[in-house]
């Protein structure tokens, strides 16, 4: 679900922040 968010088009610091998330 989260990465279809990050898909849509967030702000560049938005995708920032989920892909630091997923990583962890």
């Amino acid at each position: 679900m989260t990465f279809v968010v990050w898909m849509t088009g967030l702000p560049c610091s938005g995708k920032t922040t989920i892909v630091r998330a997923m990583q962890k």
